[in-house]
């Protein structure tokens, strides 16, 4: 089976999977360069976002997924995960657990 079946749905699939492997290795790993595999946890983590990223645009592409969107979807999130970020970095006096979604 090719892994272009599905219109990209399968290799966008496969990516995801490479990418959370290389997440969870550069977690055990974050300020090495040299994982006991011998890969570059930094590097390979950079790499499979890449990947992720193109399978994607590859999907949004084939099937003609509306933009504008997951643009705003996107910018939506990213200003969810700054604010999460941010309450992490510099919690309040009352403890609050993350909402979830």
């Amino acid at each position: 089976m090719s892994g272009m079946s599905g219109n990209g749905r399968i290799k966008l699939t496969e990516e995801c999977g490479e990418l959370v492997q290389a997440l969870m290795k550069f977690q055990a790993y974050p300020d090495s360069e040299n994982h006991p595999d011998g890969s570059n946890p930094k590097q390979r983590l950079t790499e499979e976002i890449a990947d992720v990223l193109a399978a994607i645009e590859f999907v949004c592409d084939t099937h003609q997924l509306d933009r504008n969107a997951i643009s705003q979807r996107v910018a939506t999130k990213l200003m969810r995960y700054e604010e999460w970020h941010k309450e992490l970095v510099e919690p309040s006096c009352s403890s609050s657990v993350l909402p979830s979604e």
